[in-house]
């Protein structure tokens, strides 16, 4: 393991070594920056992409069609909600010159997700405070009703597709992608694989996230969209 390996692992350990840095109830006492965060969520999203493997591996055991491919999008007309380190990974993702055409295309699509959008994802996570689950269901339902496609898609592909958060990782399908999408009584009803060691795996990697989204100074227990939590955040950058 490189130094900055074992520094991670070691920073990752002590973010979750007291349950309230993970609900921002206490605040952690030492200095973490954005790289620091970014890097905590590119070391998560590799542990989990290992786990998705195993996921598969275990669908094809069983017979199982993975139903996603290449230009099957309607997961990308959900509003994306993530915490502050996969927004910051994904924001140095697109500073970097060799993805200066995407960031391009990011720019030029945002003005009309956000229009379409408008104070959604405000009112999603008002929703998650109060834990008033059936609205928040309704408000990410009645979005994708729109067809409100994300702004890092362009013509069904996703244009950040190796920075991608853990929501996007982890979603899948078997069999078809036509019960991809929303229902008027709910989200989409499309079939998939009940594997729990990724379910329980990543509910533990979500507390790491968590715990650096507060550490580094995001606002309690409150995610925002990834569009606009991206932008926020290219913007700022010196």
């Amino acid at each position: 393991m490189s130094d900055r390996g074992a520094e991670l692992a070691a920073l990752c350990k002590d973010l979750v070594s007291d349950p309230s840095y993970i609900t921002g109830r206490r605040t952690y006492p030492r200095t973490v920056t954005m790289d620091d965060v970014a890097d905590v969520a590119l070391a998560v999203q590799h542990e989990v992409d290992e786990a998705i493997r195993m996921r598969d591996a275990r669908a094809a055991e069983q017979g199982l069609k993975l139903a996603c491919e290449r230009g099957c999008s309607k997961c990308c007309e959900e509003i994306v909600m993530v915490t502050l380190p996969e927004a910051a990974l994904l924001a140095r993702w697109l500073r970097r010159p060799e993805n200066a055409g995407a960031l391009a295309a990011f720019r030029s699509r945002f003005a009309a997700w956000q229009a379409a959008v408008g104070d959604t994802p405000k009112r999603m996570e008002d929703a998650a405070q109060r834990g008033d689950q059936a609205e928040y269901v309704r408000l990410h339902t009645d979005n994708m009703m729109s067809r409100t496609m994300c702004a890092f898609n362009q013509d069904g592909v996703c244009q950040v597709y190796e920075a991608r958060p853990l929501i996007c990782r982890r979603a899948h399908a078997l069999d078809t992608a036509e019960l991809c999408g929303p229902h008027p009584v709910g989200l989409g009803r499309r079939k998939q694989i009940d594997f729990p060691p990724l379910e329980q795996f990543g509910n533990r990697m979500l507390g790491i996230l968590w715990a650096g989204h507060h550490a580094a100074g995001g606002a309690r227990m409150r995610r925002d969209a990834l569009c606009a939590y991206v932008m926020k955040l290219v913007d700022a950058a010196p």
